[in-house]
């Protein structure tokens, strides 16, 4: 008995030895990133989406959301209105190229006191700032492995539909991203305000993260698929292309 507890405490220690420097590469990786972010002193410049990192837009701490008795940061509470942000910029609803961000969406939101708990988003409600968005299914639980839900989220966007999607595990305890993309080898295109980065590999990946549940949208102008990638969005826009590839029924 003790021989067989003895192999099974090694068998662990091995498998955690072999895994922490991947994790630690990754997490190392995005610290810095975030602390080049802070100390460089370069403006950030709001085209560039994979600059966007929550509480740099504007470069402040200080601003500040309201619930009840409870304030929180727009670090803290700010990855689902940087969520947001991404997919209303794959639709064509927020304007990068005019001087609009994250803040914008953060901006009409908390005019119609559209958020919750901890300041986060309340995405059924971004119909009443954002009239051509509609939530349709708000926190649907995932089942599976993580490629099994990879696969969820596929038909998903097979459908014409926007996802947020919750992450939980790794490095968070729990944080909003936006699905770009999927790519053909099961990776996928992320928008993600938090870690360095641009696929799901990247960082959540390697660090054992999951993805718990998912909040799918629909645009009346355009279907997912037929929407260039978030980090394609500037060249597009600059190249006076319409958004509005194809009308679709709610």
């Amino acid at each position: 008995m003790i021989k067989r507890i003895s192999l099974s405490i090694l068998t662990l220690v091995l498998m955690l030895s072999m895994s922490v420097p991947v994790f630690a590469l990754n997490k190392e990786k995005a610290t810095a990133v975030l602390e080049a972010q802070k100390k460089d002193g370069t403006p950030v410049d709001i085209t560039e989406v994979d600059t966007w990192f929550q509480g740099r837009i504007p470069a402040t701490e200080k601003r500040t959301l309201k619930k009840g008795t409870s304030y929180t940061t727009v670090g803290n509470g700010g990855c689902s209105y940087f969520a947001a942000a991404y997919m209303l910029l794959k639709m064509g609803e927020l304007d990068i190229l005019g001087g609009e961000s994250p803040i914008t969406v953060l901006d009409k939101m908390e005019a119609i006191d559209g958020y919750l708990s901890f300041g986060k988003m309340d995405f059924q409600r971004i119909r009443e700032a954002y009239p051509n968005v509609t939530c349709c299914e708000y926190k649907t639980p995932l089942t599976g492995t993580m490629s099994e839900r990879i696969e969820q989220i596929r038909e998903k966007l097979d459908n014409g539909y926007f996802v947020i999607a919750t992450v939980v595990g790794g490095v968070t305890d729990g944080h909003y991203i936006f699905i770009d993309s999927i790519t053909d080898d099961g990776n996928m295109v992320i928008g993600d305000s938090a870690f360095a980065g641009t696929r799901w590999n990247d960082t959540f990946g390697p660090a054992g993260s999951t993805i718990t549940d998912i909040s799918v949208f629909r645009s009346s102008r355009v279907n997912s698929y037929d929407c260039p990638s978030i980090y394609e969005s500037k060249e597009y826009a600059e190249s006076g292309k319409d958004f509005s590839l194809k009308a679709v029924e709610l």
